[in-house]
């Protein structure tokens, strides 16, 4: 990515995709309107009896889109930093099912170890993010939400953790890997 922000299409797109369908009234009013309308004219959104959702020809430019703002220099760095998070991948939710199960079970002891888990996985994340510069510019922004949250669930609101809230620990994880397989062209593993 050149650091520069991905385009406004681009986060309409993502937001879009990652939601599966949005209700077309809440995306076709006010500041979305005009940018909803082009995206429908041009076929990367579709909408149908009051919902939208992203074409084939949407997830392309998507994808396409997300890939052109990894530059060649920057390209090994953002890469590596690609290859960590996917192994911390399966560690985080692994962590989190557990922190689901054990405050299922009313098991404090679980939730404790649960979160243990997490914070290490999260920690070696950022570590791996504070080793290039790069990955701070071109995927900053994901990070500082992972953060955000991480620091609401500290703080008292175990929601935020793995709630269903976009906000959620868990749901930005999922977008932030979702921006990075699309970057680099990878496909999610079963």
């Amino acid at each position: 990515m050149t650091g520069a922000e991905p385009t406004a299409a681009t986060d309409l797109l993502l937001t879009i995709m990652t939601k599966g369908v949005v209700e077309s009234r809440a995306w076709s009013e006010g500041a979305h309107r005009q940018l909803v309308s082009t995206l429908v004219a041009e076929g990367a959104l579709a909408e149908d009896q009051g919902f939208l959702y992203l074409t084939d020809m949407g997830d392309e430019r998507l994808s396409h889109s997300l890939q052109a703002q990894v530059t060649p220099e920057d390209h090994d760095g953002l890469a590596a930093f690609a290859d960590e998070f996917t192994s911390l991948d399966a560690e985080v939710k692994a962590a989190l099912t557990a922190w689901q199960r054990a405050q299922r079970d009313s098991d404090p002891d679980g939730q404790v170890a649960a979160i243990e888990r997490w914070l290490d996985a999260d920690r070696r994340l950022a570590d791996a993010a504070d080793r290039s510069g790069a990955v701070r510019r071109s995927f900053g922004r994901y990070l500082d939400r992972l953060q955000e949250a991480r620091e609401s669930v500290l703080a008292g609101q175990p929601d935020r953790l793995a709630g269903a809230d976009d906000n959620s620990y868990h749901n930005l994880w999922f977008l932030l890997h979702e921006v990075l397989l699309r970057s680099f062209g990878r496909k999610r593993r079963e």
